[in-house]
């Protein structure tokens, strides 16, 4: 794993951070959309968010499965990361006591778009240029091999 980053990144850091600042907003509500043809919405809080049958959905997100850990990242705020090129895939899991956060690389791919405070993302193998984070306040990443 090779994990670099250059003095160069300064303008895209700070191109970074005006972004991250106007992102992630939220009013903390979030809908699941249903299978087509069926009727209405439910908020991640259970409840109706317009008409339908009263049933909702409670099941829990897959849990991913982590390996070993190979690199640990932290940081406060909005900032460049460098790059991550991995020859197999890898578990990304971050954490952040002010979400919401963001991972993405400078052509604006995301790799994560959080309102939790934590969680975990499979990333394949290959090369992630130019990665950034958006966050408020101090984060961590860590960088596991896939389970």
């Amino acid at each position: 794993m090779k994990i670099r980053t250059t003095a160069g990144q300064l303008a895209a850091l700070i191109a970074t951070a005006a972004v991250a600042a106007g992102c992630g907003s939220s009013n903390g509500q979030s809908t699941t959309n249903r299978a087509p043809g069926a009727v209405g919405q439910v908020s991640a809080a259970g409840t109706q968010a317009r008409g339908g049958p009263s049933a909702v959905n409670r099941s829990k997100p897959p849990v991913i499965a982590a390996g070993p850990l190979l690199a640990t990242l932290s940081g406060t705020g909005s900032e460049a990361i460098g790059a991550l090129t991995e020859k197999t895939g890898v578990v990304l899991e971050w954490k952040t006591s002010s979400p919401p956060m963001q991972i993405f690389n400078s052509h604006g791919f995301l790799l994560v778009v959080s309102n939790l405070p934590s969680g975990r993302v499979r990333l394949a193998k290959g090369h992630y240029g130019n990665l950034h984070v958006g966050a408020k306040g101090p984060w961590t990443i860590q960088v596991h091999a896939s389970a």
